[in-house]
């Protein structure tokens, strides 16, 4: 079985070969040399050294993009000798008469970074993973124009698209060419361009901001040393370095990291600024001035962030402030750090506010310009530090900007009042969203923030995590109504890998000395995507602000509960641009009432209602694949457009409180192209001796948890049902499937648990029987091999079976204490 997916053709078996020796198009390479392997991947998959063709792989890369979007697949090789790519060209991409240039296409061979461990944070695992560490990551995308690779390793070649502002809608075709030593490959690319146009990163309405290290460390540890003066050798403002920023400002503006963070006490330094023994200070601006302009001149920065005013230098009080100070020996300006309570830092704020103040205000800046007072208030002490901090700031200028990333509560919520940012951290918001969604539906800016936490199966940015995190966090933000993110930090190169517990926390570009520029990552790729998706949200909520809240919503609820259904995220995203494009969303099929009949099984991705006078305040939407027994998809409190399900059913009803009528709905997503043998039908679960295999009491079974089409998420969903097990403790199960009838069988699904790996099986075997007493065993997998590596599938020569039996076996361990099991799915097969 295999449908047309988002990008190239998605194969539901363990893994396809998609191209040996030649593709059509290229350089036949001689009949004694390598033997290749080449397909298509998207740029939600992660690929590694030892990767074979995932579930997912293509044989070309499709692209669903907007204007003004830059959008990615990765073309991937494999050969059984050593080779080199020398490069990749690329056709026009044509639509009719129309043209997306060659020039706008670009690549990046992918590199990997070594991790000691996985990432974790003091006892705290974070999951899941691409897979468990040590080992060599994909987290580099290399400036090289050439690479080689040894026999029998897996090459990625990350590909994209950015599709000009004042290209038309429709669809582009071309050609990608891998010049290899070996021969040549092809590969079809296309871009379904739809009729929306992304505003530019310094007119966008979402802010995004990495603290940076190019223009002056910003602790106030200055045994961290100067970042590009350690890594490129290059002294501060020379023509080098300069060059340097010009290529950071560039990268800055294309990956749309908006808001410039600047050290502005050490920029006056540089500039002259000094204080004389009376305590007054000198302020020369020339340096902030010229940094400030060299950024904006490149038109990426849409605010200026400047640091920073106070805080504690460790666990403990006192707090300090930063301040222009004098050397004692040299007499110099320098960096100093009188306590915060002192008549010292009163001085300094009486005199650098102003001045700050009256500078930004002549520049014209004073729309744009933020500031902070410290990071992470944490304390009683530091709330009244920072409360007191705040008051002396706002005395000398009281309309300037002032946000803080902030994570311990009460604190935070005590704050974010006096804020005109807030930023609260991605756990605490989560936990206690009522003081910030308050305050924004006031009108006070709410932005999202996460560092070394939060871990377990939150939304991050660490190496190990999915790419698609980073994208996926956007639409979390999206849908809380969030429009700016903070991130420590870009480019932290001093704090080593080997020594960071959770993976990747420090930086999201790498030095490229040799090119005098930064070598940016996937990871960077996908915040700019997630980027780009919050603006065309944003577009389509301007116009229809429920339905895009709700199409977020649909692939992310919370932080910690989203889909990791790759396939679903670019079949919700595809939906989204075309929405926001203007054209309405077709279903497969229109209903007039609360009830409709598929007339065979599809593939249901949501439904978009359609109510009288109001919206419905309290219901169901429930699947059956028989129109008899019905599964809860989801239940909904509160009015909504669309309703995001990712299941399988031929039948749809709506149920519940509805007091407006529901005029209509639509169904969404596609045809099966073979209906589920499974589907709807009774199952029974027993262990190996035959006696019944119920379900631990705190997961049981529904009756039909494992053949209703609705797909189980998180244990508490209440979708699967599992056994609870203790360290040493095995258990086997057998799940079997009454198809009803003898049938032609050849491929048999199961859906993995989602959110926390090692609750899924040690072993999983399928076995077919036509008597229900004698089984034939067909195969056994110990991972999920499957789409989005959420399935465990199972191909093998069609057969005549009445019955399917999965068979589940699991030993217990500390983290495994339990063994989940979901859908299981039956099909004809090839």
């Amino acid at each position: 079985m295999a449908r047309r997916g988002i990008l190239g053709w998605v194969a539901s078996g363990a893994g396809l070969v998609l191209a040996a020796g030649v593709l059509a198009g290229g350089t036949a390479p001689a009949a004694a040399d390598a033997r290749a392997s080449v397909w298509t991947e998207s740029s939600y998959a992660s690929v590694f050294k030892d990767s074979g063709p995932s579930a997912d792989a293509g044989r070309e890369i499709r692209l669903d993009t907007a204007k003004n979007d830059y959008e990615a697949g990765q073309v991937v090789l494999r050969m059984d000798r050593a080779f080199s790519i020398d490069g990749l060209s690329f056709s026009d991409l044509r639509a009719g008469g129309r043209t997306i240039a060659a020039s706008n296409v670009s690549y990046n061979y992918v590199g990997y970074e070594y991790l000691n461990h996985s990432s974790v944070f003091g006892t705290q695992e974070v999951y899941p993973l691409t897979r468990s560490g040590p080992g060599d990551f994909p987290d580099r995308l290399l400036n090289d124009h050439r690479i080689s690779v040894p026999a029998n390793t897996t090459q990625s070649v990350w590909v994209r698209v950015y599709v000009p502002a004042t290209a038309a809608a429709g669809i582009y075709r071309g050609r990608v060419t891998v010049r290899t030593n070996r021969g040549d490959y092809s590969v079809p690319i296309s871009a379904d361009v739809r009729n929306v146009t992304i505003p530019s990163s310094q007119q966008g309405d979402f802010t995004n901001v990495l603290w940076q290290l190019f223009t002056g460390n910003i602790s106030y540890d200055e045994g961290a040393g100067d970042t590009v003066q350690l890594y490129y050798k290059f002294a501060r403002y020379s023509d080098q370095w300069w060059h340097l920023i010009d290529n950071v400002a560039e990268v800055m503006k294309r990956y749309r990291t908006n808001e410039l963070s600047v050290p502005v006490v050490r920029l006056l330094i540089d500039g002259g600024s000094k204080v004389d023994a009376s305590g007054d200070y000198s302020f020369n601006w020339s340096r902030f001035d010229q940094v400030v302009e060299r950024f904006m001149q490149h038109g990426g920065v849409k605010r200026l962030q400047g640091f920073w005013q106070s805080g504690r230098h460790g666990p403990n009080p006192p707090w300090y402030t930063e301040v222009i100070g004098k050397d004692p020996a040299t007499g110099a300006a320098v960096r100093s750090f009188p306590e915060t309570d002192s008549a010292v830092t009163d001085r300094w704020v009486a005199q650098y506010i102003p001045a700050l103040k009256a500078h930004i205000q002549a520049k014209g800046w004073a729309s744009i310009f933020q500031m902070q007072i410290t990071d992470e208030p944490q304390s009683a002490d530091d709330e009244a530090h920072w409360k007191a901090m705040n008051t002396k700031i706002r005395a000398q200028w009281p309309d300037v900007r002032i946000g803080d990333a902030t994570f311990d509560e009460p604190v935070a919520s005590h704050l974010a009042p006096l804020e005109d940012v807030m930023i609260p951290e991605e756990l605490n918001y989560d936990n206690s969203p009522q003081v910030y969604d308050a305050l924004r539906a006031k009108g006070k800016e709410l932005w999202l923030y996460n560092c070394v936490i939060p871990v377990g199966d939150y939304l991050n940015r660490f190496i190990d995590q999915p790419e698609w995190d980073q994208r996926l966090t956007m639409d979390y933000a999206y849908s809380k109504g969030m429009t700016g993110y903070l991130h420590w930090a870009m480019n932290n190169w001093q704090y080593d890998i080997d020594s960071q517990s959770t993976k990747g926390d420090g930086f999201i570009v790498r030095p490229d000395v040799a090119n005098d520029t930064v070598e940016v990552s996937p990871r960077y790729e996908s915040l700019r995507d997630g980027i780009e998706d919050w603006e065309v949200l944003n577009i389509l909520g301007k116009t229809q602000p429920g339905l895009a809240k709700d199409l977020a919503a649909s692939l992310a609820q919370s932080s910690r509960q989203y889909t990791f259904d790759t396939g679903y995220m670019q079949r919700v995203r595809a939906l989204i641009l075309d929405a926001a494009g203007g054209k309405p969303l077709t279903g497969l099929v229109s209903a007039p009432g609360p009830q409709v009949d598929l007339h065979r099984q599809a593939q249901v991705d949501g439904v978009l209602l359609h109510w009288g006078s109001a919206d419905g305040k309290t219901y169901r939407v429930q699947v059956s694949y028989d129109g008899k027994e019905w599964a809860d998809a989801t239940t909904v409190t509160g009015g909504q457009n669309f309703v995001g399900i990712n299941g399988k059913a031929r039948y749809l009803r709506v149920m519940g409180d509805t007091p407006a009528p529901l005029t209509s709905m639509q169904v969404v997503g596609f045809w099966l192209g073979q209906q589920n043998l499974a589907g709807g039908k009774t199952y029974t679960k027993t262990y190996l001796d035959g006696t019944v295999a119920t379900p631990s009491a705190r997961f049981p079974d529904k009756g039909n948890d494992s053949t209703d089409g609705v797909l189980a998420g998180p244990w508490g969903d209440g979708r699967s049902y599992g056994y609870e097990l203790t360290p040493g403790q095995a258990a086997t199960v057998n799940v079997t499937v009454d198809l009803g009838s003898a049938q032609r069988v050849g491929k048999v699904r199961a859906h993995a648990y989602e959110e926390y790996p090692d609750y899924r099986p040690d072993l999983l075997s399928v076995s077919t029987s036509t008597d229900g007493r004698t089984f034939v065993p067909r195969g056994q997998l110990t991972a999920a091999n499957g789409e989005s590596q959420l399935w465990y599938d199972f191909a093998f020569r069609p057969t005549q079976a009445r019955y399917v039996r999965l068979t589940y076996a699991k030993t217990g361990t500390p983290k495994g204490s339990g063994m989940f099991v979901d859908d299981i799915e039956a099909y004809t097969g090839s």
